[in-house]
């Protein structure tokens, strides 16, 4: 009997780990959970471009004071799946979050621990190693020195990160990166010490850096009256709604199975006007940010707003900003994702938060400002009817009118739906026997709107007075027909208000590439032909045509 040892093909799991990070970005929450690991007070970020070799490169700088590392430590830096940061408080566990650093052209780790002893430690072209299943992935660590009067602590320098986007590292983006999806930004403050840490750090488009207050951000409370006294005393416009602010600090625990799921949130509901939600970077909205947020170590992983079963729709999720933490969760490799956190853990997370919003809808405070909701968004719907109908009454008294025939008046139309309004209007005047038309020979049975302006009608032969129905479709302008490449074979008849940019003489084909011809009576009178079956032809309605005949 033979026993196997499984190989490992170290290039490639390396490669895929790191190239599993599909945000840049991620290398910051990693640089920052490093450095809070290592017991550190203050932390630099810098994100630059520099001139290397002739070329822009992109380079950050992570640099602490913390406790350094130790040569076993600095090889578990490195190492895949063998994280040193193992006590409790620990955010690091899988030894996988670094491995985003060998995305880049070269990596290099100064590291001086607490007895002042200096190593440092250097890979050249990580990237392109690791996509070369031949080389050898080597990292040159030197031999510890002994330095004096040297602060203890790590700077870690990537260069040429993420093939040089620098344009992911602009300093607002770090900015709201750094308050969303880092340590520096979690919940924590909320359920135990607050941190200490001091962070600078400045993007690639600025020169000076910018310090931070730890903790994720969340606006002032105010209440539904303070609120009122507020826009009173500050002439504020909008909506009280958009003020409102109220938190609630949860720690929760549900019993599934024999698995104790304990869990601490932060649930707060935040008006269209609270400073957090004002402060969003360009691009990134409410709708997509705000709602339910899972969180280990109590930074925000993945938003599962599918996990209530209170609400439905995007729209109320945007007043919701809710962050649940739970330390049993089980992340991937790239800590995007909850997906593998044990089910019974997932479900006894779904109980608690359901039951959450079932506790608010007994609350008095949520319950008037419900009502209150739903009234003005009530008020603000019928303020936008009355403007576009004001709107549409001001565009009227500017609208090309057509002379007046008889005494019917009607609008030059600008679109299918007004073509079909005039139809209407001809069609009408034709019965009341107000004006003679002899071309429109049907009266309208049914309008399906699904299709364009599809018409069933009750067509009466002029010949013989026999009647049937017919299908018509009704185009602004007819050229609009043969770019929809409608099926001939059921139509009956166009209407339209003007050829457009076709032409007696041109040929159009259909669906089942049967090609008709635009042709033009002597009477006037426009037409479809099939070129194959002279017998099938498509009656043709200009009615800005018809309309000039009716005022000779």
């Amino acid at each position: 009997m033979e026993n196997y040892k499984p190989n490992v093909n170290k290039n490639r799991e390396f490669k895929e780990i790191a190239a599993d990070f599909s945000n840049p970005l991620d290398s910051i929450r990693e640089g920052i959970s490093n450095s809070i690991d290592a017991k550190s007070k203050e932390i630099n970020i810098n994100a630059s471009i520099e001139k290397i070799d002739f070329q822009n490169k992109l380079v950050l700088v992570f640099e602490d004071d913390g406790i350094g590392m130790d040569k076993e430590r600095i090889k578990s830096f490195f190492d895949l799946g063998n994280s040193s940061w193992n006590d409790a408080s620990s955010i690091g566990e899988k030894g996988h979050g670094t491995k985003i650093f060998y995305r880049s052209e070269s990596l290099e780790v100064e590291t001086v621990d607490l007895d002042g002893n200096k190593i440092v430690a250097k890979v050249d072209r990580p990237w392109i190693t690791l996509n070369n299943e031949k080389s050898e992935f080597r990292i040159e660590i030197s031999d510890s020195e002994k330095v004096e009067n040297t602060k203890h602590g790590t700077k870690i320098k990537i260069v040429g990160f993420y093939d040089n986007k620098a344009s992911f590292f602009e300093h607002k983006k770090i900015k709201d990166y750094i308050k969303w999806f880092t340590a520096f930004g979690s919940i924590k403050r909320f359920f135990k010490e607050e941190m200490k840490t001091k962070l600078n750090f400045k993007g690639v488009d600025v020169k000076e850096f910018e310090s931070l207050n730890a903790g994720h951000q969340f606006p002032e409370e105010a209440t539904l009256d303070k609120i009122r006294e507020r826009m009173k005393k500050e002439n504020l416009s909008g909506n009280v709604t958009d003020y409102f602010c109220k938190r609630w600090l949860e720690k929760k625990n549900k019993t599934i199975n024999s698995t104790v799921v304990e869990v601490e949130m932060v649930f707060s509901i935040e008006g269209n006007e609270t400073e957090v939600k004002k402060n969003l970077p360009n691009k990134v909205t409410s709708t997509d940010r705000y709602g339910l947020w899972i969180a280990k170590d109590y930074i925000p992983i993945e938003r599962r707003n599918d996990w209530v079963g209170a609400f439905s729709g995007k729209a109320i999720w945007t007043q919701f900003h809710i962050i649940l933490n739970c330390q049993q969760l089980s992340l991937t490799a790239n800590r995007s994702s909850v997906g593998n956190s044990n089910q019974d853990v997932i479900d006894g997370i779904k109980q608690i938060i359901d039951e959450k919003f079932q506790e608010l809808k007994q609350n008095k405070e949520y319950i008037e400002w419900e009502r209150l909701k739903v009234d003005e968004e009530l008020e603000a719907k019928k303020e936008k009817e009355y403007a576009d109908l004001k709107k549409r009454l001001n565009k009227i008294t500017k609208r090309e009118k057509i002379e007046e025939i008889t005494d019917l008046s009607v609008f030059k139309p600008e679109n299918e739906v007004e073509t079909l309004h005039l139809l209407s209007n001809l069609i009408y005047g034709k019965k009341t026997e107000r004006m003679k038309i002899p071309e429109i020979d049907f009266e309208i049975l049914d309008i399906g709107p699904k299709i364009g302006i599809d018409l069933i009608v009750n067509w009466i032969d002029p010949a013989t007075q026999s009647e049937s129905n017919k299908i018509v479709e009704v185009e602004h302008k007819l050229e609009n027909f043969t770019k929809h490449k409608h099926f001939f074979k059921q139509v009956h008849a166009i209407v339209c208000w003007e050829k457009g940019k076709i032409s007696p003489g041109e040929t159009i084909q259909d669906r089942e590439e049967n090609r008709y011809e635009l042709k033009k009576s002597k009477t006037g009178a426009y037409f479809f032909q099939n070129l194959k079956d002279e017998s099938d032809i498509k009656k043709v309605f200009v009615l800005s045509e018809i309309i000039k005949r009716l005022k000779k």
